[in-house]
């Protein structure tokens, strides 16, 4: 049978929803959201290239701030976007 339904997109899995106990986590979770916001399409991919995981595995990494590869996600985020930064001056 063919189903007649409308597919609809799924929402992206990368949001920050967490409870906030001390100001040090405040700041921690204001800087993962300044790196969603400077994060552009195709970052995933060269996040997920860079560590050997499934670019789905980094994005549900950053968004679980507790998984086994969160750090190191967040780290490569930050890397491909100060050299996307650099990049840009350039021209």
């Amino acid at each position: 049978m063919v189903s007649n339904e409308k597919k609809t997109a799924a929402k992206s899995a990368t949001h920050i929803n967490a409870t906030i106990d001390s100001t040090d986590e405040q700041i921690y979770l204001e800087s993962l959201k300044r790196l969603l916001d400077a994060k552009r399409r195709g970052d995933w991919l060269l996040v997920a290239e860079m560590l050997g995981i499934s670019a789905k595995n980094a994005e549900l990494s950053f968004a679980r701030i507790y998984s086994k590869y969160h750090n190191e996600v967040v780290d490569a985020l930050n890397t491909v976007i100060k050299n996307r930064k650099k990049r840009l001056k350039k021209f």
